[in-house]
């Protein structure tokens, strides 16, 4: 696991990105990770969800970087940057009032609590993530659809509606005679 501190500076560098939806995303990231680190319990589930937070901020990173242009994927990857920004916004208003409301001995009594909200927190981070990742895997399809459309059309071929298997039938004699 990573420590916190490069966990911050890794959401840092995506800030620095100059892209205004990932910047967003970024700032919200530096501030629950900031959030995390003052969380005194469960300190193992709390860094494991500040490594998914920037692993997630570093997938659509590094797909904005690596993808390619177009209006509906930056309009698909704001929407999602979006959507993670707003569940980092709930994750830091729920922090804050957990680290305000448990101190003392009544923090350590609802460190259970605590737990299942790390767990619900980590599992909506999740959820985004699979989001995205289906939506580049749909997306990369649909580049391999339109990739075979064009080549179809430049050579005039036309999709066939049925499949033709041809097996010699000398070869299908030695075969039944191998399983008598």
């Amino acid at each position: 696991m990573r420590p916190f501190s490069s966990c911050i500076l890794i959401a840092k560098l995506a800030e620095a990105t100059g892209v205004p939806y990932l910047e967003n995303l970024a700032k919200a990231a530096i501030a629950v990770l900031e959030l995390l680190e003052k969380v005194k319990t469960n300190k193992g589930r709390v860094k494991e969800l500040a490594e998914s937070i920037v692993n997630t901020v570093n997938v659509i990173k590094s797909h904005h970087v690596a993808g390619r242009e177009g209006e509906k994927r930056a309009e698909y990857l704001a929407d999602i940057c979006s959507e993670m920004e707003r569940c980092l916004g709930d994750i830091a208003e729920h922090l804050n009032n957990e680290i305000r409301r448990h101190r003392g001995i009544r923090g350590f009594l609802d460190a259970n609590d605590f737990r299942d909200a790390i767990e619900s927190y980590k599992r909506q981070i999740d959820d985004l993530k699979t989001d995205f990742v289906i939506q580049l895997i749909l997306d990369s399809l649909q580049m391999q659809y339109d990739s075979a459309a064009e080549n179809r059309n430049k050579t005039g071929a036309v999709p066939r509606d049925e499949i033709v298997i041809h097996i010699p039938i000398h070869h299908a004699r030695f075969a039944m005679l191998l399983f008598v």
